[in-house]
């Protein structure tokens, strides 16, 4: 067996620090042309959207009446469906942000109960009836449609 000295260790170490770094930055240079080569600069999307092509639509943002905002968590939730939007912004505060946590952001009765201080029975049967609550006001307003 070779006796190798603490220098020689020193250098070893050295070199494939060196070797690991080298390959690394080689990967990130690969990578990042390999982004370029697929990026589309939004200049270029934006002519060919002005002279006609349907390349992209931007969506609309300018309908604020069916945006709900959810204060435990942060989050804007968006509906396309104005009657629904309509219905929800009848119910109590708490009643709609318990539907819009659970149907739309899928959460749990039990994780709603954890950030609003309540059981998750208590969510539940909140739920269910402000479920009911919206069913009986989209109802009316079809009967009153018709």
């Amino acid at each position: 067996m070779k006796i190798v000295s603490e220098q020689e260790i020193e250098q070893l170490f050295d070199s494939f620090c060196k070797k690991v770094l080298k390959n690394k930055a080689h990967d990130i240079f690969k990578a990042e042309k390999r982004e370029m080569e697929n990026q589309v600069s939004i200049e270029y999307l934006l002519e060919r959207q002005l002279e006609g092509s349907d390349l992209f639509s931007l969506p609309d943002y300018t309908i604020e009446a069916h945006s709900f905002p959810l204060v435990t968590i942060n989050v804007v939730v968006s509906l396309d469906n104005e009657d629904l939007a309509d219905a929800l912004w009848l119910l109590k505060e708490e009643n709609r942000e318990i539907l819009l946590l659970y149907y739309f952001l899928s959460m749990k009765d039990e994780e709603i109960g954890q950030r609003l201080s309540k059981t998750r029975q208590a969510i539940q049967k909140r739920r269910t009836c402000a479920l009911s609550n919206l069913r009986d006001i989209l109802l009316k307003r079809v009967r009153y449609e018709e």
